[in-house]
């Protein structure tokens, strides 16, 4: 695998445990707008993870096929 490859599939671990380490703090917030800033971190966390994955795409480090299966 190339650095860049590495790089970003490491990238995509972290901010895939992110959003759903986030969600899981949802469920313990005290407030609505403690649950809203968590689910806003998630979201962000979730655009990253999909960012990357269309990164890696375009750069061809995998097969369309193998990540739709």
């Amino acid at each position: 695998m190339s650095y860049a490859g590495d790089y970003l599939a490491k990238q995509l671990i972290r901010s895939s445990c992110s959003s759903a380490l986030n969600y899981g703090e949802v469920l313990g917030a005290g407030t609505d707008k403690d649950k809203i800033n968590k689910l806003r971190v998630c979201l962000k966390d979730l655009r990253e993870s999909h960012r990357n994955l269309n990164i890696q795409t375009k750069a061809k480090l995998f097969s369309e096929d193998r990540l739709t299966s």
